[in-house]
């Protein structure tokens, strides 16, 4: 299922990317919907039970009696809720509970459908301002609501017929931002022997959002990814035998942990003296140590196991005047003198041929 996510500064009809730019108001069955037909199903819903209502509980409203006109909710024999769509893009506003609160809008469960290659789609909506999703809602405020999609032709999903679940956004404007889905669920529905989901998480464009994985009541921290980076908790483990485990060890220094099962090697940036150190953890000793330098010079990088080299080795080549600082042991080639120099016990000795 493609992103949804939509912005427009403009005022007319709003196109939605992954459903063959289908009219926002088709989308969701509703191009030539009345004001009025949105809210007809509560309006009978309210009248059928005014005159119970005031001998029973304030926070109850008895439901229109079993037999009611299509698209207002009634109890059957049994005291189950139902009801029935008169026809296809016909919507029905099946439940209202409105706040207390002046101006704020009601929480809403209505129901549509829209048509999409020759597949009439089953749209169930409850949330928020869920009748700006049906044509109706409160103008000014937002909606969020979870919406529930029963035959969809995904040609985006390998062109089948797919389920949805998802949870959908709208801007109080309703056209700056429609159909923003944090959260997203995809299914084919046609086959009875495999099953698979698209599942999409959806963090937004404006870089303030963040997905994260918590660990329990506690809310300890896992796992989160925002817009420009990725960050753990707890070790990042790939397996299959051998892995790669991304680490951070009591002092705190990001570190690689490599496992074949037999070798076991460990990179750690040390935050002690900020030199990258390699580990062989199952002798237990660090094989190498490099340090930062802003010059070749002064950058060092330490060997501590023999150095096998399938090449030559060049040292540094300079000439007797611009020869590098003296360090006893250490080694250049004078391009002066053309012969190999080394610290002794006082200062560079050349090495001569016998």
């Amino acid at each position: 299922m493609c992103n949804e996510e939509r912005s427009t500064g403009g005022t007319g009809e709003a196109t939605i990317p992954g459903r063959g730019s289908v009219e926002f108001g088709r989308r969701l069955g509703l191009k030539t919907l009345a004001a009025t037909a949105a809210v007809g199903g509560l309006a009978a819903l309210t009248s059928a039970s005014a005159a119970s209502a005031s001998s029973s509980s304030s926070n109850f409203i008895p439901l229109a009696q079993k037999g009611a006109t299509s698209g207002v909710a009634a109890l059957d024999a049994t005291g189950a809720l139902f009801t029935t769509q008169s026809a296809e893009a016909s919507p029905v506003t099946f439940a209202v509970l409105t706040p207390f609160t002046a101006g704020v809008a009601p929480f809403s469960i209505v129901q549509d459908s829209a048509e999409f290659s020759t597949t009439w789609d089953q749209v169930f909506f409850l949330g928020w301002n869920a009748q700006v999703l049906i044509g109706g809602g409160v103008a000014g405020q937002p909606v969020l609501a979870m919406g529930f999609e029963n035959d969809y032709y995904d040609t985006s999903y390998g062109s089948q017929s797919t389920m949805e679940w998802y949870v959908e956004y709208f801007s109080p404007d309703h056209t700056s931002v429609v159909g923003f889905r944090p959260f997203a669920c995809t299914i084919a529905r046609a086959s009875n022997s495999s099953h698979g989901a698209q599942v999409q998480i959806d963090i937004g464009s404006d870089g303030t959002g963040v997905f994260n994985l918590l660990g329990g009541a506690s809310d300890t921290f896992l796992f989160n990814v925002g817009p420009t980076q990725a960050a753990f908790a707890v070790p990042l483990v790939m397996s299959g035998g051998n892995y790669i485990e991304l680490i951070s060890n009591a002092a705190g220094s990001p570190g690689v942990l490599y496992n074949d099962g037999t070798s076991y090697w460990q990179t750690v940036l040390y935050h002690g003296d900020h030199h990258l150190y390699v580990w062989d953890l199952v002798n237990g000793r660090f094989q190498a140590k490099f340090g930062a330098g802003s010059t070749s010079l002064s950058a060092t990088t330490e060997f501590q196991s023999n150095l096998q080299v399938d090449g030559l080795i060049f040292p540094v080549m300079a000439t007797t005047a611009a020869a590098p600082a003296y360090v006893i042991g250490g080694m250049y080639f004078d391009t002066t003198l053309n012969k190999l120099r080394v610290g002794g016990a006082s200062g560079w000795e050349t090495v001569t041929s016998a």
